[in-house]
Parts: C-alpha cells; sequence; structure tokens
C-alpha cells in the first residue's frame, strides 16, 4: 500500500510547498512581466524619436518634426504605436503584484486611468469637428457620430471589465481593505484616488452619454486644459509617483503591512532621488524647456516622468530578480524527505 506524504508546510509556518519548475517559472514570468513594462515605453520613445528625426532630415524645419505632448501621436503616422503601448502598460500594472499594498493600489489604478490616455485623443474636439464638417461618411470611412458611438460602446465595455477585475481582485486579496483598515497614509491615499476617480467617471458618463448627441461627444472636461484625456494623464503620472514613494519611504507606504518584502537600505538614497525629480525636477525641466522651445515643453514632461519611472523599475526589477534568486537557491533543499521535485520556500510576494 502507497504511504500517504506527510503534510507539506502551510502559511502558518511562514513556508509553501512549491515544486522546483513552477517556483521557477513563476520567478521568469515574474521577471519577465517587469521587463516587458520597461521595453514597452522605450519601444514608444524609439519609433517616435526616429519618425521625428526622419522628418527632421527629410521636410523640416526641426521644431514642426515633432508633436507638442507624447498624447498627440494619436493623431498621427505613430497613433498604432502609441495605443498599443498605452494599452499593453496598462495591463501589466494591473497584472503586477506590488511589494506593498499601497504599490499594487497605486500601479492598479494608475493602469486604469493609462486605458483612458490610449483611448480617448486630445485632439478629439478636433477630429469629431472634422468629421462633421464632412457631412457624410467617406467610403471606407466613419462619420462623427460612427465615432462617438464606438467610444461610447467600448468606454461602456472597459469600464465594466475593468470593475470586474476590481471586484475579483477585492474579493480573492485583502490587502487593499487591510491597508484601509489601517489607516495612516494608505488610507488617505486610496480616499484621494477614490475621489479622482469618480470625478472623472462622472465627468465621463455625463459627456459620453448624457451631455448631447453621440456626434458631438469631445470629452472636454472640465474645458480647456482639462481635458479628460489629460486629467488621466495627470492623475496616471501622480499615480506612478506615488509606487516611486512607496519604495523611497518604505516604513511609511508599508507600516502594519505583513506582506510588504524587507527593503534594500543601499537604494532607499537613489529612490528618494528620483521621486524629487518626479515632483520638484519636473516642474524646473518644463520651466527650462518652455524657454527654449515653447512648443514642446508638455512633450519633455512627459517623458521626463515616463523615464524617471522606467529608470526606477529598472533598478527595482534587478533588486527584486537577485532577491527571488536568493530565494531560490536557499530553499534548495526538498521540503519532503524523498521528494526531490519539491522544495519548500520562503512565503513571498509574487
Amino acid at each position: 500500500m502507497e504511504e500517504t506524504p506527510r503534510s507539506a508546510p502551510g502559511p502558518a509556518s511562514g513556508f509553501v510547498a512549491l515544486p522546483a519548475a513552477d517556483f521557477a517559472n513563476l520567478r521568469l514570468t515574474y521577471d519577465h512581466l517587469r521587463w516587458t513594462l520597461i521595453g514597452l515605453p522605450i519601444l514608444l520613445f524609439c519609433v517616435t524619436l526616429t519618425i521625428g528625426l526622419w522628418k527632421a532630415l527629410t521636410t523640416g524645419p526641426w521644431k514642426d518634426s515633432f508633436p507638442s505632448s507624447i498624447s498627440a501621436y494619436y493623431s498621427g503616422s505613430s497613433r498604432d504605436v502609441f495605443v498599443g503601448v498605452m494599452i499593453a502598460i496598462a495591463a501589466c500594472l494591473i497584472a503586477y503584484r506590488g511589494t506593498t499594498a499601497l504599490e499594487e493600489f497605486s500601479l492598479n489604478m494608475a493602469g486604469f486611468f493609462a486605458v483612458f490616455v490610449a483611448l480617448i485623443p486630445t485632439t478629439l474636439e478636433s477630429v469629431m469637428k472634422q468629421l462633421r464638417d464632412l457631412g457624410e461618411r467617406p467610403v471606407g470611412g466613419f462619420s462623427a457620430a460612427d465615432y462617438g458611438w464606438s467610444l461610447r460602446i467600448t468606454v461602456f465595455w472597459v469600464v465594466i471589465i475593468c470593475a470586474v477585475l476590481a471586484f475579483l481582485t477585492l474579493r480573492r486579496s485583502h490587502r487593499t481593505a487591510e491597508m484601509f483598515a489601517r489607516g495612516g497614509w494608505g488610507r488617505r491615499f486610496m480616499v484621494a484616488a477614490v475621489l479622482l476617480t469618480a470625478v472623472f467617471l462622472a465627468l465621463l458618463v455625463w459627456q459620453l452619454y448624457f451631455a448631447g448627441s453621440a456626434a458631438y461627444v469631445e470629452l472636454d472636461g472640465l474645458g480647456g486644459p482639462a481635458k479628460l484625456h489629460n486629467y488621466a494623464a495627470i492623475v496616471m503620472i501622480l499615480l506612478l509617483a506615488v509606487a516611486v514613494w512607496s519604495h523611497a519611504y518604505p516604513d511609511r507606504a508599508a507600516k502594519g503591512d505583513p506582506t510588504a518584502e524587507p527593503h534594500d537600505p543601499d537604494l532607499l538614497y537613489l529612490y528618494k532621488w528620483i521621486f524629487l525629480a518626479m515632483t520638484v525636477g519636473v516642474v524646473l525641466v518644463g520651466v527650462l524647456v518652455r524657454l527654449l522651445t515653447p512648443d514642446h515643453w508638455v512633450l519633455a514632461i512627459e517623458w521626463w516622468e515616463i523615464g524617471c519611472f522606467a529608470f526606477f523599475w529598472f533598478v527595482e526589477t534587478r533588486r527584486a530578480a537577485r532577491r527571488r534568486r536568493k530565494l531560490g537557491q536557499a530553499s534548495a533543499a526538498p521540503a519532503i524527505e524523498g521528494s526531490p521535485t519539491v522544495q519548500a520556500a520562503p512565503m513571498v510576494t509574487l
């Protein structure tokens, strides 16, 4: 009669039984997710920079070869790259499980707003006006009403899917609820983020479905520079800055969080400098670039913020990879005698 194997160590003892191959696959999948999130903005930067240089060399002048902002690529030849990269970044941010509950919540929210940065053009008002001026649907094209209804349908299903994902996340993980219960910075941040999201969704629903017919959908938000596209982009960048802050000040960000990973003291100063660059530094960059080239200061600010976050993500990705390799090496001994395919790995946040 075959002997029943003994129970593997459970969460109460701080260990779980995990097949060695599964542990390696999880680690590789996690690493690939993080590196993908670095490669995507690099792809967008390389494509848009190369196209801008090519235009400058072939048609010129230089100042007209680059758009006024990253979002302006939506109306140009790089539209497919811009939209595809933003949607992919949103998916990675939502799929990633943060080191702390605060980081996870901020990245999930950033992913939510990244979707709308991709779907809502910054030039929607002028696009809709041009389509209305055509009067009728061109051959193989679409009318203003067609575009308006497309936005209505797309946004409806995006919100539904995001709501389902949020429900499943809250149901399967208690990190967010526990962070709110602990109070402090986590609760204040959650309340602020939820209020910003509620205002955004209220404006979005009103202007998309009730403010007028589909042919007059413009999503101008509060008017002027406070368009819904700009609203989503600014909030997304603020949320990414909070994610960096959670690593720069881990004791405050992870206060009372039992799932938080140990931080690396050697990197705290670097993360603080990156956070400073994303907050105070971006103002200085914006002022300087506006003095040099007034039409491109928004583009410079956006790339500065993305570059700072990508650099932080690169450094943190290498640190996390080193830590997981050490965990894998330390847990190489079999958890169950006679079962070489099973290893006991310390419980970590993946």
